[in-house]
Parts: C-alpha cells; structure tokens; sequence
C-alpha cells in the first residue's frame, strides 16, 4: 500500500489474491455534482430527471440528495444540448494560443460527438498553459489529456468545486520528465493528492479491471504515477487509484512498461480519425453518461 492513504484507498496487485471490494470506497458528492452538470448539459434533463437516472443507479453508492439539491447545484449551468456553453471564438483568442484551441476543438467534437470548445474551456487553457512549458520550451504533452485537464477546470468552476488536486499537479508538472520523480514521491508520501480527472477514469465492472488504451496512454504522458480507476460490482462502487508504475492487473500488454511506451498506445489523433470514420472511442467515463 502506498505510504500516507488510508486503508482501502489503494489496490495493488499482488499474488494473494485481495479482493477488489476491499478497496471500494462510496463517491464523493463532487463526483455526483459533475455528472448531474454532465446531464443537463448533455442532454438538457431538468431536475426530477437528473434526480431519477441518478438516485436509481447510485442511491447505493453514495447518492443520497433531493432534486431541490440538485437544482441548487445546477443553478449555473446552462442547459443543453444545442449549446451548452458559449463557443469559443478564435478571433478572440491570442494568436499564440489559436493552434491549441483549434485542436482542442476538434478533440472536443471527437469526445462529445460535435460539441464545440466552449468560451470557458479556452479561457481556461490561455490560463494554464504555462505549466506545459520548461525552461521556455514546449512540453510534449498529447491533446486528450490536456483537453481532459481543461474540461476538469472549467467543470469545477462552473459548479464551484475545489481544485487543490489539479492545481497541485500543476504546480509540480510530472508530465516534465526532470520532475516525474518528484511528483511521484509526493504521492507515495500522501503529501498530495493524486487529480480527479474526470474525462479519465473509466468503471471496472465485476473486478474486471482492463482500462482502455486511450486512458492508459493518459496517464502516461501526463506521467501520473496511479490510474486512477471507478470500481462497480454488487451493489457497490468506488474508486481507486491502482499504481500504474508498477503493473495494472489483467492487462498484459503493458504490464512493465515504461511511461514512453504507455504514451504511444493511444493519441488525440485516434480519437479524431475514429469520430471521422464513425467508429468512436468508446470510453466508460464517470457514471457512464457519455
């Protein structure tokens, strides 16, 4: 277990064979608050209908609140799905930063099945996008999981949740293989706390825990040392993070790689060639609402 969490916050694979439902712990209220803006922004569903998809999935798994509640926490989210948000304009944005946006766009509509970038989710990158810079040059960093990052931001802003764990990994840049290391103790040490990216967590049905290669390659190159995975199964669900450097049971194909080979399993481009084919990504995110 890794030094600093709690018991059953962490599952790691081992030849005794411990059960996952150890390891389950209920969702966090954050969680729910996400995916009820996911829904009304998605799919414009008003209240009593968030409240009913979620209370009939998840009242045993932590979801516990009343639809006035989730009217309140809905207050300022905009109702899709024609437009959910105000699209970003690219006049409007700073030279410097149109490329990004662009693509951010087009990784957008790949995950969203058209969904533009919104004026919040552009604001949101010209903010952050320093901390993918070292010593004045680019960080490679693939566009999916920057968009992931993005998304997390401007969702929690919208709903007004807390960001110490992504500002955290911002402030310690780990996808900068000069401070991987550093990141990595910090975690190990509970000094931090790993991010709650939401766009990359996927279920693990029935024990089963075979993440996609689009997740996997995430984590990689945001160079994150747990992957951080929702476990469902028997009336219960949670989520925990699995140490990603070491293995990631029942998946063989990249057991004992490194994060540069884990980075190349997947890119943004996949998901775009995908979405234009018509084949997209199928990705198990969050309470499965997309």
């Amino acid at each position: 277990m890794i030094p600093g969490h709690k018991a059953g916050q962490i599952w790691t694979a081992g030849d005794s064979g411990e059960s996952l439902a150890a390891s389950v712990e209920l969702l966090p209220q954050s969680v729910f608050r996400q995916e009820a803006a996911r829904m009304k922004l998605t799919y414009g569903w008003g209240r009593e209908r968030i409240h009913r998809e979620l209370f009939e999935a998840h009242s045993d798994h932590g979801f516990a609140v009343s639809d006035k509640t989730i009217e309140r926490w809905l207050k300022n989210v905009p109702k899709g799905p024609v437009s959910s948000e105000v699209k970003y304009v690219p006049a409007e944005s700073e030279p410097s930063v149109r490329p990004d946006l662009a693509k951010l766009d087009l990784v957008k509509k790949a995950l969203t099945a058209g969904g533009n970038l919104s004026r919040r989710e552009a604001d949101v990158y010209g903010e952050i996008r320093h901390f993918f810079k070292s010593s004045n040059e680019l960080i490679e960093l693939d566009y999916f999981p920057l968009f992931a990052i993005v998304e997390s931001y401007a969702m929690r802003e919208l709903l007004d949740i807390p960001t110490a764990d992504l500002d955290t990994m911002l402030a310690y840049q780990p996808w900068n293989p000069e401070n991987t290391g550093l990141y990595m103790l910090a975690v190990q040490q509970g000094a931090v706390s790993m991010p709650v990216i939401h766009r990359l967590m996927e279920f693990a049905d029935d024990g089963v825990l075979d993440p996609h290669t689009a997740i996997v390659a995430a984590y990689a190159q945001l160079r994150l040392p747990c992957l951080t995975m929702f476990y469902r199964s028997d009336r219960s669900a949670g989520y925990f993070p699995v140490k990603l450097f070491d293995e990631i049971p029942s998946s063989d194909e990249w057991t004992g790689t490194s994060f540069d080979e884990r980075a190349s399993l997947h890119s943004w481009r996949d998901h775009i060639g995908a979405s234009i084919t018509g084949e997209t990504v199928k990705l198990k995110n969050g309470m499965n609402v997309f």
